[in-house]
Order: C-alpha cells, then sequence, then structure tokens
C-alpha cells in the first residue's frame, strides 16, 4: 500500500527506528515491540475510513489477527485519506472513540507581530538534559499512568537521539530556574520537515513561548536544511490552530484515527 498523506508518510519514517512495519496491498500493520501498550505503535492503516458494519467488522477481525487484542487491551486504526462523508457511528456503535485532525502546512514563515524576544531559546544538549525534557513530558494529570508516560518518553528520547544521527533534525527548548519548561522538535526527511508538536510546561504558557520555538525552528530549517516546506499534525478545533495560523500554515489534509480501549477486567493482570 503507497501511503498518500504527507502526515502519515513522515509518521511512518519518524517512528521506523522503533516499529516494525508489514505492509500489504490493502493495509499497513504498524508494531512497537519494545511498548506493545502504546496506541499509535501498534496499529493498522487502511487506505480510508471503513465504510460499512460488515467492512468493519473485517477491520476488526484482522487486528485480531495481527495482535494480541486481550494482552494488549486495546484496539487501535488509522486510514491514509479521510473523506468528507463518513458515518462515524459505524465506529462508535462498537465502543471506538474517534479523533479527527489534520496536517498543516508552512512554506513561507510570517514574522509574528508579537514575538516574545525575551526569552532565550537554545538547542537542546540531549546528556544533560534529557531527565528535564522527559519530566517536561509527563502530565500528572494525563489519562495514561506516569510510569507508563516515562517509560514512553524514555523510549522516544533514545530513538529520537538516533534519529537525529541519520537525518536532519533539532529540538529548540526554553529553561528556567534550570528546568525546561517549553520544548520543540523538527526533523527534515528528503524536502520535508515534520514538526513534533510544541510542549510548553502548564504554569509558562499564555507567553509566546510555542509561537518562538516555531519561529526559530522554521527560520534554521529554511536557511539550513533548504526544506520546501514544514508539516505539523493538529487537532481539529484546538486552541493551537489559531497560533499555526498566524505563522503561515494552512490546512493541506484531514486525518484521523479510532481507538478502542479494552474494559479493566479483559486485560491481563499484572
Amino acid at each position: 500500500m503507497e501511503l498518500i498523506s504527507k502526515g502519515q508518510k513522515t509518521d511512518i519514517v519518524m517512528d521506523s527506528l522503533e516499529t516494525s512495519i508489514e505492509n500489504t496491498p490493502d493495509y499497513i500493520v504498524v508494531r512497537t515491540p519494545s511498548m506493545p501498550d502504546y496506541y499509535s505503535g501498534n496499529k493498522v492503516i487502511f487506505p480510508q475510513p471503513a465504510q460499512s458494519e460488515q467492512e468493519f467488522a473485517k477491520w476488526m477481525d484482522l487486528y485480531r489477527q495481527k495482535f494480541d487484542v486481550p494482552k494488549q487491551g486495546f484496539m487501535h486504526f488509522t486510514w491514509d485519506q479521510n473523506p468528507a462523508e463518513t458515518d462515524w457511528t459505524i465506529y462508535t456503535k462498537q465502543g471506538f472513540t474517534i479523533f479527527t485532525g489534520h496536517t498543516l502546512s508552512l512554506q513561507q514563515i510570517e514574522k509574528p507581530a508579537r514575538l516574545n524576544q525575551q526569552v532565550r531559546v537554545r538547542t537542546i544538549h540531549w546528556k544533560q538534559d534529557f531527565h528535564s525534557w522527559k519530566a517536561l513530558h509527563v502530565d500528572p494529570h494525563g489519562s495514561a499512568s506516569i510510569e507508563y508516560q516515562q517509560r514512553y518518553w524514555q523510549m522516544k528520547g533514545l530513538k529520537l537521539q538516533q534519529f537525529q544521527e541519520i537525518f536532519p533534525g533539532q529540538r529548540w527548548v526554553i529553561e528556567q530556574d534550570g528546568e525546561l519548561v517549553a520544548d520543540l522538535g523538527l526533523y527534515a526527511i528528503k524536502d520535508i520537515a515534520r514538526f513534533h508538536a510544541p510542549m510548553v510546561a502548564p504554569k509558562w504558557r499564555k507567553k509566546g513561548y510555542a509561537t518562538r520555538l516555531i519561529y526559530e525552528a522554521a527560520v534554521f530549517a529554511k536557511q539550513y536544511w533548504q526544506v520546501r516546506e514544514m508539516i505539523l499534525v493538529s487537532e481539529v478545533g484546538s486552541d493551537a490552530d489559531r497560533l499555526y495560523a498566524q505563522l503561515g500554515f494552512i490546512k493541506i489534509e484531514d486525518i484521523g484515527e479510532a481507538t478502542k480501549v479494552l474494559p479493566k477486567e479483559i486485560q491481563p493482570s499484572e
């Protein structure tokens, strides 16, 4: 199966160091052996959403063939193209939650009228910043357990360091009181660069940190990597969409995914 979506294509490349890929003419299976409980790393990608209950039933049967669902504790699907007319009740009746987002493209960076230039932006120093970087990304109020988040960001950080040895890539951070309070990654894959969405600690939000990080990264990529386009995936209706529009991002495609978490009573006990 040949992917069309720029968001999906760059996802596959970005995750290539931590996943195994099974590509068939009709679907793609993505597995993350080191983290079988990682939703986005254990999924099946189809060309477009299922259009009938019968088709979706076949999807679920296929997922059960490819993954140990009772042990894993979830099912996760995504698709390459997102037609406007899709009956999402096909999914929700089966207990799935739908995520709708879009891929945004930036070709010409626009300097915001209000850009926080008082704060110092620097590139990450993995050896000294790794612990603080992981702590920034762990959300104590998130739906996933702290233990899970710590394992995930440990794995992700190590893989990102490996990725930067193969492809042009960098992370920009802002530090306050000896701790990282904002982070953004940008990685070039041929002539397209993919942003990792900015993360800003709750205490330091609404100060223009995310805008400053995106601007600095985009200017750097244009100057030194000579990329044609930079893309970012965003949730539809999120507050960040306004920020991205101010910087010159435009929507180029809709994306979506469906996840079902199994009831705890049928997940294996620890």
